[in-house]
C-alpha cells in the first residue's frame, strides 16, 4: 500500500497568507485540495503559526480564536466534526492574551468580489511562551528573507530555472518557490512585504524592553532610601524573579540612562532621578 507524503507545515506570517490569490491543483476532490501559492512562492496546505490570542469564542459545535502575529491575524476554527473535536476542546482553554502555537491545514474561499479569505483548521494547538513566540518570529523572518533573496536573483535573468538558482547556493525548494513568485506575482512589491515584516518583528521584540524597564525602575525606586544607590547585582537578582534575563537588564539600564530616568552613582550602582 502506498501512502502520500505528509505535507510540511510552512512557517509564514499572516501578511504573506493574506496577500495570496493564486492556487495550484484541482479543487474538485477534497482529498487533493489545491495548494495556495503565496506572494513569496510558498506552496501552502499546512502551516505552523505562533502568536497572541486576540479573541476566543466557543459555541456548541465550534471554537474559534483570532491569533495575532506581528503583521496581522490568523483565523483559527475547529468544529465538532471528526478529529477536530479533541482540538476544539483544547481551544476552549485559551483566553485573550495567551500565547498559542498552532499547526493546521489552511482552507480558503472566495468572496463575491473575488477576494480570497483563509482559515486555519487546527490539527494541534499548544500553549506557548514569549520565548517560543520570539523564536517563531525570528525563524519565520529568516525564511522570508531567504525567499526574497532568491526572488531577487530570479528577477535578474529572463527565464530563470531551479538549476540557475541552485548554482547560486539556494536549495531546490527555495529556487522553485522563487520562480513561482516572479511568474505568478510579477507586479507584487516583495521588498515592501519584507520591510513590513522586519519592522513589525523588531517592534514586537522591543516590547520586552518596555516591560522590563518598568520592572527595573520599580526595583531602583524601592531602594531610593540608600544614598549609595542600588547595585547592579541586586537589580539583576530581583529582575530574574520576574523572568528578566541579564542582557535585558543591561539593555533596560542603558535605555533608562539615555532617557534621563536614572543615573550611575558609582560603578554599577544606580539611583532614580
Amino acid at each position: 500500500m502506498e501512502y502520500s507524503k505528509r505535507e510540511p507545515s510552512r512557517w509564514i506570517f499572516s501578511r504573506e497568507l493574506k496577500d495570496s490569490n493564486q492556487l495550484e491543483g484541482s479543487n474538485n476532490d477534497e482529498r487533493f485540495r489545491p495548494y495556495i501559492v503565496t506572494p513569496l512562492g510558498t506552496m501552502v496546505k499546512r502551516i505552523m503559526v505562533c502568536g497572541v490570542v486576540a479573541s476566543s469564542n466557543s459555541e456548541e459545535t465550534s471554537s474559534k480564536i483570532v491569533l495575532s502575529d506581528p503583521v496581522g491575524s490568523f483565523y483559527v476554527s475547529a468544529s465538532s466534526a471528526g478529529f477536530n473535536e479533541l482540538v476544539r476542546g483544547e481551544m476552549k482553554e485559551f483566553n485573550a492574551g495567551d500565547i498559542a502555537l498552532v499547526m493546521g491545514r489552511v482552507t480558503h474561499f472566495k468572496t463575491d468580489e473575488g477576494a480570497f479569505m483563509f482559515t486555519v483548521n487546527p490539527e494541534r494547538i499548544w500553549p506557548a511562551t514569549d520565548l517560543v513566540k520570539k523564536f517563531w518570529n525570528s525563524r519565520s523572518l529568516r525564511i522570508a528573507s531567504r525567499r526574497l533573496l532568491a526572488i531577487r536573483e530570479a528577477q535578474k535573468v529572463p527565464n530563470p530555472t531551479p538549476a540557475t538558482l541552485s548554482r547560486l547556493g539556494y536549495a531546490r525548494e527555495e529556487a522553485e518557490f522563487a520562480i513561482n513568485a516572479v511568474t505568478r506575482y510579477p507586479e507584487y512589491d516583495f521588498g515592501k512585504l519584507l520591510e513590513t515584516i522586519s519592522a513589525s518583528v523588531s517592534k514586537d521584540q522591543s516590547g520586552e524592553i518596555v516591560e522590563a524597564k518598568k520592572v527595573i525602575m520599580e526595583i531602583i525606586k524601592k531602594h531610593e532610601g540608600d544614598p549609595r544607590g542600588v547595585s547592579y547585582e541586586e537589580i539583576a537578582g530581583e529582575a530574574s524573579s520576574f523572568g528578566i534575563e541579564k542582557k535585558t537588564v543591561d539593555d533596560s539600564l542603558n535605555s533608562l540612562g539615555n532617557d534621563g530616568d536614572i543615573y550611575e552613582v558609582s560603578l554599577k550602582r544606580f539611583r532614580a532621578i
